[in-house]
């Protein structure tokens, strides 16, 4: 580890798409907030509206439009969101990101099937 170096903890959720907090000589300071609360209602409304039009029979192809739709928007939400913590970041010298190891978080999740499933909406691979 560089000594020279400044971390930049981030966590991963639900209400806040991202926390982050810089350690700087071994004391937490300068915290970052980025809320979910569009990613959450995103998701939210996607389970919604296929939910919807397959009960619907909607075409095929309408389905995927939506789904397209949603997906591209919530895509720039979660991109948005990851800029502004690099840029957060940025502003010290030496920057190190550092999170949790999230591979395979999916499939470790075992919450019952209300709580896996809106764990599951989580834009982990994204971030």
């Amino acid at each position: 580890m560089d000594g020279n170096a400044t971390y930049v903890g981030l966590d991963i959720g639900e209400t806040v798409l991202i926390t982050g907090c810089v350690l700087k000589n071994g004391s937490p300071i300068d915290p970052f907030v980025c809320s979910g609360s569009r990613a959450k209602h995103l998701c939210k409304e996607i389970h919604t509206t296929l939910k919807r039009l397959q009960e619907r029979e909607a075409a095929e192809c309408r389905i995927d439009e939506r789904f397209d739709h949603y997906q591209n928007a919530l895509t720039d939400t979660v991109e948005k969101a990851s800029r502004q913590a690099v840029k957060h970041a940025g502003q010290f010298e030496i920057p190190v990101l550092v999170m949790e190891d999230l591979t395979y978080i999916r499939e470790a999740l075992d919450y019952g099937e209300f709580m896996n499933h809106r764990l599951h909406l989580w834009a982990f691979a994204r971030l």
